[in-house]
């Protein structure tokens, strides 16, 4: 008989990415009571919820709800050989899917805060996106100026 662990890995990768349950359920389209219920554990989604929280965290369903270590089999699956990739960054976080892709097609991996706040920018309306990667820039230039002034 196979041992399900949906509530502990739920809870793991809730805490992981610094999302809320209301976050996730918003994300959902489910109350925040059933989300908190399933990593309880005291119900069990149904298959349309469970695929639709395998697809919100970029893991396999099976590794989702069988695996007792999703951060080793996410790791696993994800991590770039050096060897086939001289220099590429491997993720050492327990989870670390998210990634951006660069303009040249490389992947970038990006830990829960990041990938949070990536969202949280995208949210933003466009000017004050802007103005957000003005502020980048000058805090750049800011930078810069200073190390050669030492």
């Amino acid at each position: 008989m196979a041992t399900y662990h949906l509530a502990e890995n739920l809870l793991r990768l809730r805490t992981f990415y610094g999302y809320t349950q209301k976050y996730i359920s918003q994300q959902l389209h489910i109350s925040r009571q059933s989300y908190s219920n399933y990593e309880r554990g005291t119900r069990f989604p149904d298959l349309d919820t469970a695929v639709r929280l395998a697809e919100f965290y970029s893991i396999s369903l099976d590794c989702l709800i069988l695996s007792d270590d999703p951060a080793k089999d996410q790791v696993q699956a994800l991590s770039y050989s050096s060897k086939q990739r001289p220099g590429a960054w491997e993720p050492t976080g327990a989870y670390g899917k998210h990634t951006a892709v660069t303009p040249v097609g490389s992947r970038i991996f990006l830990d829960g805060p990041e990938t949070k706040m990536h969202i949280t920018y995208k949210e933003l309306s466009s000017l004050t996106q802007h103005e957000i990667r003005e502020y980048v820039r000058f805090k750049k230039q800011w930078e810069q100026s200073l190390s050669k002034g030492s």
